[in-house]
């Protein structure tokens, strides 16, 4: 019994070694290794104007996926505009999150009707962000978000976000 029990936690070791070692590369590999040091105090989620929550900027840099869906609840868009962004892309109607595109097809917005966003891919995020630089003034750490920002605008150059 107290030999599987020692197998057990070796095993469960090992795979927490895997599992913190994969982060570590894939922060290595997305060139922004200093984005784990990022505890997600939320201090620079209250400053961003657009609703935007930083600390998804940075889990997109260390995973390495800009595609990943962050918060953003604040931009405000056209249906046309928006649809060229992102059809996927989450937005608030009378208090219900709705997919775009689905919220078009069912007559619950029409092309030319304002929306808010309540979420995005990070990388249209980053294209759509201000630059004030608010959340990097905010972060007790004092992380580059600036920089995580400008390289996930960068990801999609040929993008019609880009205006």
């Amino acid at each position: 019994m107290k030999k599987s029990f020692i197998i057990f936690n070796v095993i469960i070791y090992l795979a927490i070694g895997g599992y913190l070692g994969f982060i570590v590369y894939n922060s290595l590999a997305a060139h922004h290794p200093w984005s784990m040091a990022c505890y997600n105090c939320k201090k620079c989620d209250s400053v961003c104007v657009l609703g935007i929550d930083p600390q998804g900027f940075i889990t997109a840099a260390y995973s390495g996926e800009p595609d990943l869906y962050i918060r953003a609840n604040n931009i405000k868009l056209t249906v046309e505009r928006a649809m060229n962004i992102d059809p996927d892309m989450r937005i608030s109607l009378d208090g219900n999150e709705h997919v775009l595109h689905e919220a078009l097809e069912n007559g619950l917005v029409s092309i030319s009707t304002e929306i808010i966003t309540s979420s995005l891919r990070a990388s249209d995020a980053a294209r759509l962000c201000l630059g004030c630089g608010a959340c990097e003034r905010a972060c007790p750490l004092k992380l580059p978000i600036s920089r995580i920002i400008k390289d996930l605008s960068e990801y999609r150059k040929a993008s019609p976000c880009k205006d």
